[in-house]
């Protein structure tokens, strides 16, 4: 299975790389009005409006103003594209399935977490995008973008 590994502070976190259409540094936002606490804005992609997710939100992690070496992973949630902010891409594994740790194993109760990945004295914490990000949210932001 290969996994798309990316940095929010000095924290790992991973997802399945088929969920990843591509990686764009970090671009101008337009603020969206009574939008979810996890919407940052809204991107324009080739004409395209797509809304923006702050990931630090979403997994409960400080927040931190935006720097021009941030990230945004453009992938499809629900049948609808988003852009998950995040602070660097580090690497993309090919793990096999024998050597995933089942996250409930280790962190139950942890929404979205699929798999851990030891890795060189570090963890890698590998979410399920649709589990991680509730459709009300998702729902909730495309109705704040009229998308």
């Amino acid at each position: 299975m290969y996994f798309l590994v990316f940095l929010i502070d000095d924290q790992q976190f991973a997802f399945d790389l088929s969920t990843i259409e591509r990686v764009i540094p970090v671009v101008e936002l337009t603020s969206l009005p009574n939008a979810p606490k996890e919407c940052m804005g809204a991107i324009n992609m080739h004409g395209s409006v797509i809304p923006a997710i702050d990931m630090r939100k979403t997994l409960n992690l400080p927040g931190r103003e935006i720097d021009l070496s941030d990230h945004l992973l453009i992938c499809t949630v629900f049948q609808h594209k988003v852009a998950l902010w995040i602070d660097s891409v580090k690497k993309v594994i090919n793990i096999s399935k024998e050597d995933l740790i089942e996250a409930s194993q280790v962190f139950p109760n942890v929404r979205g977490m699929e798999y851990v990945i030891k890795d060189a004295g570090q963890l890698i914490l590998v979410f399920d995008i649709n589990t991680l990000l509730p459709i009300e949210a998702i729902s909730a932001t495309m109705q704040a973008t009229h998308i």
